[in-house]
């Protein structure tokens, strides 16, 4: 009896924590995943309008790329693709980032969310940027005016 209870003396008790930290970094890799489907953090006060469009999916929204012009004429790039979130860009980088996103991505879908108060040239140069191979659908990101609607 003196020895059995020699030997469970000598055991050692621990919580195997590998389980848990699987599920955290899963948990991080799905957090990662989806933070940049969410709205870009680039302060833009979208342009308003009476039609309702539909909403952009988050796998839509996760396959395109997102240009946000501010108010100051800046240009802003998010792409969960190559993992750029609110990059600020000149204007004449545009091309070369987009001929990259044509060769080795699936992003199909331009989404501009450009300030109301942008300068209309600046927008124009940029869908025309965008549009110049012919390989993008544009959309342009507005906000619903439901005080018209």
């Amino acid at each position: 009896m003196r020895s059995s209870s020699l030997q469970k003396s000598n055991m050692k008790c621990e919580m195997n924590v590998v389980p848990f930290i699987d599920i955290s970094l899963v948990l991080l890799l799905i957090f990662m995943a989806t933070a940049t489907a969410e709205k870009s953090s680039i302060q833009v006060e979208l342009p308003k309008t009476e039609v309702s469009s539909q909403v952009p999916s988050v796998s839509e929204v996760d396959k395109s790329v997102i240009l946000s012009l501010s108010r100051n004429n800046e240009l802003f790039v998010t792409s969960s693709y190559i993992g750029v979130i609110d990059k600020k860009i000149e204007k004449k980088e545009l091309s070369g980032l987009l001929t990259l996103l044509k060769n080795d991505s699936k992003s199909t879908d331009i989404l501009i969310r450009a300030d109301a108060d942008t300068r209309y040239q600046y927008l124009v140069d940029v869908i025309t940027e965008v549009k110049k191979n012919n390989f993008f659908t544009v959309k342009l990101v507005t906000d619903l005016d439901k005080d018209n609607a």
